[in-house]
């Protein structure tokens, strides 16, 4: 071959390898993984081109000149190729070193925005927490509104209506059955129709609902700053002139046709409601006696302001205003007919209505009620709880009824659960009997149970307690005795009682080392010397035997009217009754025509004789009148009866001297 041919192969090979080497760089810029390999496949192309020249420059011996020429005309070729070759190697490593800048740059650009990346991230978590306090900060804010807007705790006092209904407690008693074959049930199941929505003290019959127009009211007289608000009733002028009337038939002491005459023709005068009530109880007709309580109740309760509302204990009503005594005296007498009953829980929460009428005030005492049917009906919390929120500062350890109750209440709590522990029930009850001794005894005669030797033969149990207790104390006590023996009967009971006495009461009052005894004492003859008045009233009310013995002979002889007893000093009359023109005449009487004039005040004899004028005077009326004017006298001082038309000396030998009298 020729030396050009020859020429034109290598360039042919050379142009084939760098294309190669072209192809290479590409592949490795797209394959970053296949470098190595790539970089090996190029050096063996490379040096396969060396040794190949090499071997054909040994077999061709007979061209050596051809040869050495062709070669020494080559060497520039090979140093090129050798130069591409080393410069590609060179591209190569500079490719490399580019790439390992690159990646060193990027992992410096990484971090860069590995740094960004967490500061923002940083930012993210910071704006978060902010959020997120914001948001607690609202919750929180939240919360205090609605525990602002949110209705206090329930207040002890507090009454539910579901306990006011006295058919929701007999039916627990006895079920509902029972109270189902009840005439009186099922007539009042029949009135409870939607008219009446709304009331809740009582649970009225249908014939009660067929009212017309009353002319009873209520009115907002006050609103304080804490939201108590008091009210007023209010009676219209036709309700003004039936009132005058009903007070002229109480006045007139006469029997009780007129009185019911008057309910015929006005059936819903709340007074004269609650004076019939009370001739029924007289007579014994019990049943109704309760019906007529419980109408005027629900003719009161008819007639609330939208905004007089039982439950809250926010509404009152003052008692110096004659109007609202009624609902007083109905509450009062109803409360008692339902604890009659066995109801004590309906009794109880009748009571809670009571207070809350006039808590400072209490015109009836209600306060002495509260503990004694909380512990008929076994509510011993709520005498607890009492002491402990609202009693302390009522001073009410002072009085013998919450003194008692206290104790007891402790130890049947301690009793229901099981604990052996009576500690503070023990303390409580030594206090008790310390401050009050006349109520042991009492309570021991009245549950029919001997005292101990050891218990009579003790001055400051007997003798000494009977000296330092004043009739007012005494009158409280006896108060208390005579409503919850029966809680204090109980077996377990009488053995906790017989316990603390022999153990504690009687210790204490042998060593006489202890300081209440002295103090209490002078606590009994100071503290006690006369009661308030609504004490009275309340005793006056209550109707228990032997408690008007207690009550002082100044207020035994005033007028007890059944709708207004014992009228309190600051009454503030809105209407005044129509003035009579019998002063001057009945000034003018002897004596006998003034005790006449004082056991029925509205009868006037000149106005009489003037009325009937002279020919309708008869004689015979004078003296029929007289007569029964001397029969009800003698009804009031327990003398016999004598016919003035019969022989004296036939009853002579029956007649029996004063002093013999027992």
């Amino acid at each position: 071959m020729s030396s050009r041919a020859l020429r034109k192969l290598r360039l042919e090979q050379v142009n084939k390898n760098e294309n190669n080497l072209d192809l290479k760089a590409e592949a490795e810029s797209k394959e970053e993984t296949e470098e190595e390999e790539e970089d090996e496949k190029d050096v063996k192309l490379t040096c396969t081109n060396k040794f190949l020249l090499l071997e054909e420059g040994q077999d061709d011996d007979s061209e050596e000149l051809s040869q050495e020429s062709v070669s020494e005309s080559e060497k520039p070729d090979t140093q090129n190729v050798v130069t591409k070759s080393s410069t590609s190697t060179k591209k190569k490593k500079k490719k490399r070193k580019k790439k390992k800048s690159s990646s060193s740059g990027n992992t410096a650009e990484n971090d860069r925005t590995g740094c960004e990346e967490n500061r923002e991230f940083d930012k993210l978590l910071q704006e978060y927490g902010d959020q997120c306090k914001t948001m607690v900060a609202e919750a929180e804010a939240k919360r205090n509104l609605l525990a602002k807007m949110r209705p206090p705790k329930k207040s002890l006092l507090d009454v539910e209506h579901r306990f006011l209904n006295i058919y929701n407690e007999l039916q627990k008693i006895f079920g509902s059955q029972v109270l189902k074959k009840n005439k009186d049930y099922r007539r009042r199941q029949k009135g409870g129709s939607s008219s009446h929505r709304g009331v809740w003290l009582t649970q009225p019959a249908e014939s009660w609902t067929k009212m017309i127009k009353v002319g009873l009211g209520m009115e907002l007289v006050e609103t304080e700053k804490d939201g108590t608000m008091y009210f007023k009733y209010v009676h219209s002028k036709e309700y003004q002139d039936v009132q005058f009337e009903f007070l002229a038939i109480v006045n007139s002491m006469s029997n009780g046709e007129h009185l019911h005459k008057l309910l015929v023709e006005n059936q819903l005068n709340v007074d004269a409601l609650i004076t019939y009530s009370d001739f029924c109880t007289i007579s014994e007709e019990v049943v109704m006696a309760r019906e007529y309580i419980e109408r005027a109740l629900y003719v009161l309760e008819r007639f609330f302001h939208p905004l007089f509302n039982l439950t809250n204990g926010k509404c009152r009503l003052d008692y110096k205003y004659p109007e609202n005594r009624s609902l007083f005296i109905c509450l009062f007498k109803h409360m008692h007919f339902v604890s009659r009953r066995g109801c004590n829980r309906t009794a109880l929460e009748l009571c809670k209505v009571l207070f809350n009428l006039d808590p400072k005030g209490d015109p009836l005492g209600a306060i002495l009620l509260l503990d004694q049917f909380a512990l008929n009906c076994g509510e011993y919390d709520f005498i607890c709880r009492s002491f402990m929120e609202w009693g302390y500062n009522r001073n009410l350890e002072q009085l013998p009824n919450w003194a008692y109750s206290l104790a007891l209440a402790e130890f049947q709590l301690a009793t229901a659960a099981k604990s052996p522990k009576t500690t503070r029930a023990d303390i409580l009850l030594t206090d008790s009997i310390l401050r009050f001794p006349t109520v042991l005894l009492k309570m021991l005669e009245k549950c029919s149970v001997q005292p101990d030797k050891k218990v009579e033969e003790c001055e400051y149990l007997t003798k000494r307690a009977q000296e330092s207790t004043t009739q007012s104390l005494e009158m409280l006590c006896h108060l208390y005795v005579e409503r919850t023996h029966s809680a204090w009967k109980a077996p377990h009971v009488l053995a906790w009682l017989e316990r603390v006495v022999n153990e504690r009461v009687l210790d204490i009052l042998d060593k006489n080392e202890d300081l209440r005894i002295k103090r209490f004492a002078k606590q009994r003859k100071r503290r006690y010397q006369k009661a308030p008045l609504n004490i009275h009233r309340h005793a006056m009310l209550s109707d228990l035997p032997g408690v008007s013995s207690y009550v002082p002979i100044e207020i035994r002889s005033l007028t007890m009217l059944g709708h207004d007893p014992l009228p309190p000093p600051n009454t503030v009359f809105s209407y005044s009754r129509p003035e009579r023109t019998t002063g001057g005449q009945r000034a003018q009487q002897n004596s006998l025509g003034l005790f006449f004039n004082s056991m029925l005040p509205d009868y006037d004899v000149a106005n009489a004789a003037a009325a009937e004028g002279p020919l309708q005077r008869n004689q015979d009326q004078i003296r029929a009148g007289v007569r029964q004017l001397m029969q009800a006298m003698r009804d009031l001082l327990v003398i016999p009866y004598v016919d003035p038309n019969q022989d004296p000396e036939e009853d002579a030998e029956e007649d029996v001297p004063f002093n013999d009298w027992e």
